[in-house]
């Protein structure tokens, strides 16, 4: 009996393992179609999601034209679609449910017909960078993960990302309030398996970066946010990472 009771459990933790395995291989799956769905984007409009500032001439707006106005004060709080104002970049709001173009990024790509869901495309209740997947974001096929963008042209985090060139970049990650969706979701394994699959396996080079310093380990030095010499933590078998993926268009 003991054997048999030990089989059972033996085969649903391989079980779990194999479909965690999958779903950590969804994630390059994943950031392969919402690249495509973006590139569509920009070769239909000639604009970036979030940031077109013809969106309600396609797809109308759900409140008068003098509230529809995305990284301000005064932004629409009602679901809906607002325009962008076409510099290239994707505004934060500056209040809490509030529209901005970091989530009317995919709210024009819903409306396009580019990606699935139903997209508020306002900020969260918690703060004006709350990223809830499946409300304001997508989710990832990872439980409690889900998708998140922003523009940081500034090259200087305080505490968990290095000090590097990111630009527009899509952020893979746990839900996390009232953040985005950047929370720790992958093992230091996982993160440098996607990374190694998809770009160069370095934590801090290359277009595919690890968020959270307890993600990587210094090759030399000490693990510091100015210090891109380092290598995936691969002797730490929790949940230590997230992703960005850097000057994704």
């Amino acid at each position: 009996m003991l054997v048999i009771i030990g089989l059972i459990i033996g085969g649903i933790m391989t079980g779990k393992g194999l479909l965690r395995a999958s779903e950590v291989r969804s994630v390059a799956a994943d950031y392969a179609k919402l690249a495509g769905a973006v590139q569509s984007f920009k070769d239909k409009f000639s604009a970036i999601p979030g940031d077109f500032s013809g969106a309600t001439q396609i797809w109308g707006r759900y409140v008068v034209a003098a509230t529809c106005v995305t990284n301000s004060a005064a932004a629409v709080t009602t679901p809906g679609t607002c325009d962008g104002d076409g510099d290239s970049l994707l505004g934060t709001p500056a209040a809490t449910s509030a529209s901005a173009e970091r989530f009317q990024f995919w709210k024009h790509l819903q409306l396009a017909g580019l990606i699935d869901g139903n997209y508020t495309g306002l900020s969260g209740t918690a703060g004006k960078f709350h990223a809830i997947p499946g409300t304001n974001t997508p989710v990832g096929k990872l439980s409690n993960s889900g998708w998140n963008v922003i523009t940081n042209l500034t090259t200087t985090y305080t505490t968990d990302g290095f000090t590097t060139e990111y630009g527009n970049t899509l952020h893979f990650g746990g839900a996390l309030s009232p953040g985005g969706a950047v929370d720790k979701i992958l093992t230091p394994e996982e993160a440098w398996g996607i990374d190694t699959k998809m770009d160069d396996g370095r934590p801090a080079y290359g277009m595919v970066l690890a968020f959270y310093l307890s993600c990587s380990t210094p090759d030399t030095g000490t693990s510091i946010i100015g210090n891109l010499d380092q290598s995936y933590n691969l002797g730490a078998t929790t949940k230590e990472c997230s992703l960005v993926f850097r000057n994704a268009w």
